[in-house]
């Protein structure tokens, strides 16, 4: 998980989720409560005005923020990305400026393969909320809720022969969680 590779460093998150599963899954003496079937944008108070910063272009959070007249701005380095939702593209050089200001944070679990993880957390310390979602964060969430996350948004796996075939596809967390997972939420002040 620690490794500089990030090759290595995804397959040790990846791992990791795998085990993070099975406990989830198996062990019901945890200490937070898994909301299964639950979006992290369902339960985290989001208020008109506030300022929103996503690292990582997600399209239907940026519909649902759009409605509540949020100040958003979207960090992604793959600029298409960010293009195709219709928010404009802002400088890399800008992110801890606009985490230092965010009100709520919202990143992927994929910073912690690419290693901004470190980054967003120092940077958002004034946020309200930081939530980490995605297929990716479906770690146990212990360790994010020590460093600053207060919400996580993840993926179960309820069929992983689907999920093999989603991923020989070259499929994403979309197809993954049409065709075979469950999403799930856990709150830092749930633990």
């Amino acid at each position: 998980v620690l490794d500089k590779n990030p090759i290595r460093r995804a397959l040790g998150i990846a791992t990791a989720n795998a085990l993070s599963q099975h406990i989830i899954l198996n062990n019901k003496t945890y200490k937070y409560r898994i909301k299964l079937g639950v979006d992290p944008l369902n339960i985290v108070e989001v208020k008109s005005g506030d300022k929103i910063v996503m690292v990582g272009a997600f399209p239907p959070y940026i519909e649902k923020l759009r409605e509540k007249s949020c100040d958003i701005k979207v960090f992604d380095t793959n600029l298409r990305a960010v293009a195709e939702t219709g928010m404009p593209i802002n400088p890399l050089n800008t992110l801890e400026s606009a985490l230092r200001m965010a009100d709520v944070v919202i990143a992927t679990g994929s910073s912690m393969v690419n290693g901004t993880i470190d980054n967003i957390l120092e940077n958002s310390r004034n946020a309200r909320e930081i939530i980490l979602v995605g297929p990716t964060a479906s770690i146990l969430p212990e360790i994010l809720f020590r460093h600053g996350v207060t919400c996580v948004g993840g993926l179960m796996v309820k069929d992983s022969d689907a999920m093999m075939q989603v991923l020989k596809q070259a499929g994403g967390g979309k197809q993954l969680l049409e065709r075979c997972g469950v999403k799930y939420t856990a709150r830092a002040d749930e633990y």
